[in-house]
């Protein structure tokens, strides 16, 4: 029901005032309207991917990832073909059309949110995640010279020892100095926030609180 034809129902007043069992039904039809999966992916700043054409090569690292063994989070009578010689253009219309279907739907239970996050959305790094939801990401390029980000990296070294955020090739190594150690800790930043992590590895989430805790500035 439109403005319009709602004014029409209800009656208004010769000072322009509706009702106020008018107000109540305009309200309803607001609050009535159920939210889908889309809608929260929307909310959530992720972009879906397109389920006709398009994103091919986003559709193809979202495939790789799903094809692992032993991955979670599967859709429900998908079987992957293993032998055609396009079984990869085939397991994508799959997925495309197990995420057409899902993306629609207004349960909004965890378990199906899980799914089109992972698996019918364009995938997002760590960073690209930060930056899509507006967390502040410390300067890890700058020296200290230009970066005012350097007292937050001061007080993030107090409490860091290398091991927290990646788990081989840290640049910790235990330095000496505090300059030594914020370059330390900024090199591991990047190594994390421009990694290979995305939003559809199951650990995602994980990385993204530690990501928050170490490399971004806590409010």
């Amino acid at each position: 029901m439109n403005f319009t034809l709602l004014k029409i129902a209800c009656g208004v007043g010769a000072m322009g005032v509706v009702g106020t069992g008018c107000y109540f039904v305009s309200t309803n039809l607001e609050t009535s309207k159920k939210k889908t999966i889309a809608n929260r992916l929307s909310k959530e700043k992720f972009i879906l991917l397109n389920f006709e054409t398009g994103n091919l090569e986003e559709w193809k690292s979202v495939l790789k990832e799903y094809e692992k063994v032993g991955n979670v989070d599967k859709f429900d009578g998908i079987s992957l073909d293993t032998t055609s010689s396009d079984k990869d253009g085939k397991n994508i219309a799959s997925l495309k059309a197990a995420c057409k279907d899902l993306v629609v739907k207004e349960d909004l239970s965890e378990d199906l949110y899980r799914k089109a996050r992972r698996w019918c959305v364009i995938p997002q790094s760590i960073k690209d995640r930060m930056e899509a939801l507006g967390d502040k990401i410390l300067d890890y390029t700058s020296e200290k010279s230009s970066n005012a980000s350097w007292a937050a990296w001061e007080e993030k070294i107090k409490t860091y020892t290398g091991k927290e955020i990646i788990s081989t090739g840290s640049a910790w190594s235990s330095p000496s100095s505090n300059d030594a150690k914020v370059d330390a800790i900024k090199k591991d930043c990047k190594s994390f926030l421009e990694g290979a992590s995305r939003t559809y590895d199951s650990d995602f989430e994980e990385k993204y609180k530690k990501a928050i805790t170490w490399c971004g500035l806590l409010s």
